[in-house]
C-alpha cells in the first residue's frame, strides 16, 4: 500500500518575494532550509536542465512545506507565472509515494493522462557538503486539476531533505497535517480525488477527508462552508488550495508567539488560524499534535 500514494509529501506556496515570505515564516518559529534551485526534464527521457525556480523549505520528519519563487527570471518558470497571475498562495500539492510508476499506471487506468515519470533534482547543502536530492515525479493533468499543480513524487534521496538539523522548529511543529481544498462542487472533487489518490473519503462535519497512512490528509470543503474551517478567508478564485494545518506540541506557546509578534490570528475550535491575507495567500492552522 505504501508504494502507491501514502502521504501529502509537501505543499508548494508560490510567492513573489521569497525573502519576505521566509522572514514571516521564521517569525512564526520555523527553521527554513537554504535556497535550493530546481533542475529537471521537460519531458520523460529528455536531459535535465536548470530551472529558474528555487525554494526554501520547512522540513518535518515525514513531509514539508515548500516556499517557492521564480528566482532566475531568464530560466524556465515551472508554472510560477501562471500561478501568480491567479493569486499569491498555495498552488502545489505533491503526494508522496513509494513508486512513481505504480501511481502513473493506476491513475492512467482511471482514465487520466499524466506527464509520465519525470526526474527532478536540486542541489542541497548537507553537513558533508553539497549533495543532489533526486525525485521521480508524476504530474496529474492540468485540465483535470484546475486547483493547482497536483502531482506525486518518490524521494530517491530522502536523507538529504529530512536532515536532523532542520527538524527542531522553535514553534514545536512536527508535521504538515492537513490541506484544505475550497471548491464549488465537493461531490465532483471527492470523486476525482478518490481516483487520483486511490484512497477513500470520509465525511467529517462539512469536510470530505482523504487520510493517508504515512502522514497528513486532504480535506475538501465547499466554498459556502470554508469560513467554518478558516475564519476570515475570502476565496480569490475557485477551486483553490485555501490553506493547511501544522501540528505542534506547543500550541499554548504558539499562541504567545503570535501575540508577542503582533501576527493576526483567530481561535477556532481549539486551533489557531493565521488568515491568508496575513500569510502570503494561504491560511495557516496550528493544531495540537
Amino acid at each position: 500500500m505504501l508504494n502507491d500514494i501514502n502521504s501529502v509529501n509537501h505543499i508548494g506556496l508560490a510567492v513573489h518575494d521569497l525573502d519576505a515570505t521566509v522572514s514571516f515564516y521564521e517569525d512564526l518559529g520555523f527553521i527554513l532550509t537554504p535556497l535550493s534551485m530546481h533542475k529537471g526534464s521537460m519531458n520523460p527521457g529528455e536531459p535535465e536542465i536548470p530551472y529558474g525556480t528555487g525554494n526554501r523549505c520547512a522540513i518535518f520528519p515525514s513531509n514539508y512545506l515548500e516556499i517557492v519563487a521564480h528566482v532566475d527570471k531568464d530560466k524556465y518558470d515551472f508554472g510560477m507565472i501562471e500561478y501568480l497571475s491567479r493569486f499569491e498562495g498555495a498552488h502545489i500539492i505533491c503526494f508522496g509515494c513509494g513508486n512513481a510508476e505504480i501511481v502513473h499506471d493506476r491513475v492512467t487506468k482511471e482514465g487520466f493522462t499524466t506527464s509520465g515519470v519525470i526526474p527532478l533534482e536540486r542541489k542541497v547543502d548537507t553537513p558533508e557538503g553539497e549533495r543532489t536530492a533526486k525525485f521521480d515525479c508524476v504530474h496529474f493533468p492540468r485540465d483535470a486539476t484546475p486547483e493547482g499543480l497536483i502531482q506525486a513524487a518518490h524521494h530517491r534521496t530522502p536523507e538529504y531533505i529530512h536532515q536532523d538539523r532542520y527538524l527542531g522548529h522553535p514553534n514545536g511543529v512536527v508535521a504538515l497535517s492537513e490541506v484544505f481544498l475550497c471548491v464549488e462542487d465537493p461531490d465532483e472533487f471527492e470523486a476525482r480525488y478518490v481516483k487520483l489518490t486511490g484512497r477513500k473519503a470520509d465525511r467529517v462535519g462539512v469536510k470530505r477527508v482523504i487520510a493517508f497512512p504515512l502522514v497528513s490528509k486532504v480535506s475538501i470543503v465547499a466554498a459556502d462552508d470554508i469560513q467554518r474551517i478558516l475564519p476570515n478567508v475570502e476565496p480569490p478564485d475557485l477551486p483553490y488550495i485555501a490553506g493547511y494545518s501544522m501540528a505542534t506540541g506547543r500550541l499554548d506557546s504558539m499562541r504567545e508567539r503570535l501575540v508577542e509578534r503582533g501576527i493576526q490570528f483567530d481561535e477556532n475550535d481549539g486551533t489557531l488560524v493565521v488568515p491568508a491575507n496575513a500569510a502570503f495567500g494561504a491560511a495557516i492552522v496550528f493544531e495540537a499534535a
